[in-house]
């Protein structure tokens, strides 16, 4: 039921200004009249009502739904973070008892409650204990890892370990590999003293007592100096393709057989080819073959270009002065030999002797008037016997025997004296006495030797300058006494001759041949 109220009169009032709404004409005072067409304080609070709920929140705070919470379930929710602490956190320093804590300025801490404190989150994100993602861990700035002896794992089950020494570097842990693009370009310390570096099939394997560079049939390939202060042991072959090539070493060991010349020449030989040694300031010499010649030749001075042919058994003809670099000395043909016609004369450092030589023919030409030529000429030695200039064992065969010296006074002759012959080999002396004083017997002193080289049995000459007569008195081996006939002064020659013992002598008549 409407209750109607009666209108009473209302009064008019005068208009007045207010707050810029213009004119307001106060109302004559009515009843209020409700009725449904208006809502009512009754309606609209109902309205209110049903859209704040105090139902208190899940665990989310994304729940979306038509109603408001109300001021009780807010303070619930709030008040429910300082208790489930295993889930969520508060901003509180005095509490102990929660694992995850933030603060305004932005640093978020994870932790053992009872070890974590506010002070400790000093970066903005602290975590006291392990991280575990099953995404992607991106960053724009550094990443430290601030513990010395530090390990980073790889794989699902931790397969590969990357782990830092103190001071030193970091070590890839086991039997691991760094790789590069693909498995098979890697570098590789299987063992403590073994690193391989590998790329594809080619590797560089650094070894404790070598080291290994496996090209696999490539080339390796090095543009820079190689100074190696040590042994170079090369197993292949070795190729200089420079223009020069300086072996300085105090000894070069090849162990080829064939040391090649020009290997790389074409065509028809024209090029001499050969060894050459330095000599600092001293001219060089050489070991050439001389392709001009067809010959291998000595070549003493470079500067002088004469060559001199190595003979060779293949070569005949004679051999001529110039076919020499020198004389030979005896002692460069030790324990050698040489064949003239079908006899061997072996030659020897120590000794002169010729060996097996059964006879030599050695023909000169003859001429008048000092003509011909001289068939041979025997120099050195001295009066020592020490020091011949010729020593014979045996006998010397000769048609006339002489010798042949300068003229003692005249430069444009020779004196030519023949030799005296007889059936021994005899020996001689001579000397001259002059006394004033005149003894019964004058002593003859021979040698001392003469005794031994020929004895008593030799004959005295005695030639007196004077009218008076000398004689033999006594001879002995060692000399002989001599009387005069002589007064007052004496002078006489003599002169001894005799065979020696130490010679056998010849047969003077032999069977002629």
């Amino acid at each position: 039921m409407v209750k109607v109220f009666k209108p009473t009169k209302i009064k008019q009032k005068a208009t007045k200004e207010s707050y810029g709404l213009g004119k307001v004409t106060t109302a004559p005072k009515r009843m209020l009249v409700l009725d449904d067409r208006l809502p009512s304080k009754q309606y609209i609070k109902g309205r209110i009502d049903a859209h704040i709920d105090d139902t208190a929140y899940g665990a989310g705070w994304d729940g979306v739904t038509d109603k408001a919470p109300s001021v009780n379930a807010v303070y619930d929710k709030i008040n429910s973070l300082g208790t489930i602490s295993d889930i969520w956190g508060q901003e509180d320093a005095t509490s102990s008892s929660t694992d995850v804590r933030f603060k305004r300025t932005g640093n978020f801490g994870i932790g053992n409650g009872t070890s974590l404190a506010f002070d400790d989150i000093t970066e903005k994100l602290y975590v006291d204990g392990n991280i575990k993602t099953t995404g992607h861990l991106k960053t724009l700035g550094d990443v430290h890892l601030l513990h010395d002896g530090a390990v980073v794992d790889w794989g699902v089950d931790g397969d590969v370990r990357l782990e830092h020494i103190h001071n030193t570097g970091l070590k890839i842990d086991g039997d691991k590999k760094w790789i590069f693009n693909d498995e098979n370009t890697y570098i590789h310390g299987p063992d403590t003293d073994e690193l391989t570096i590998s790329s594809g099939n080619q590797n560089i394997q650094l070894k404790e007592d070598e080291i290994e560079l496996n090209p696999n049939n490539g080339t390796v390939d090095i543009n820079g100096s190689v100074d190696i202060s040590s042994n170079l042991t090369v197993g292949g072959n070795l190729t200089v393709t420079g223009t020069a090539t300086s072996i300085e070493t105090t000894n070069t060991v090849l162990n080829d057989n064939i040391f090649i010349l020009n290997n790389d020449a074409t065509g028809s030989a024209s090029v001499d080819a050969g060894i050459e040694v330095e000599r600092g300031d001293d001219a060089n010499t050489r070991l050439v073959w001389d392709e001009s010649a067809d010959k291998w030749s000595i070549q003493p001075t470079i500067a002088a270009e004469t060559y001199y042919p190595i003979i060779n058994t293949g070569d005949t003809g004679t051999v001529t002065n110039t076919m020499l670099a020198g004389s030979i000395a005896n002692n460069k043909l030790t324990n050698d030999s040489v064949t003239v016609g079908s006899t061997e004369i072996d030659l020897g450092a120590s000794s002169t002797t010729l060996a097996g030589l059964t006879a030599v023919t050695i023909a000169g030409t003859a001429g008048g008037g000092g003509t011909g030529t001289t068939a041979l000429n025997i120099t050195g030695g001295n009066s020592s016997a020490t020091n011949p200039a010729v020593s014979i064992t045996g006998h010397l065969t000769a048609s006339t025997k002489s010798f042949n010296i300068p003229h003692p006074i005249y430069d444009d002759k020779r004196l030519v004296y023949g030799v005296l012959e007889g059936p021994e080999f005899g020996a001689y002396n001579r000397g001259t006495v002059e006394l004033d004083v005149i003894p019964d017997r004058i002593a003859i002193d021979l040698p001392d030797y003469w005794w031994k080289l020929v004895g008593d049995d030799y004959t005295i000459t005695l030639t007196p300058y004077g009218p008076y007569n000398v004689w033999i008195d006594e001879k002995l081996e060692d000399g002989f006494f001599v009387c005069t006939s002589a007064s007052d002064h004496v002078k006489f020659d003599w002169m001894v001759t005799g065979g020696r013992k130490d010679a056998i002598i010849p047969e003077v008549e032999p069977q002629a041949p």
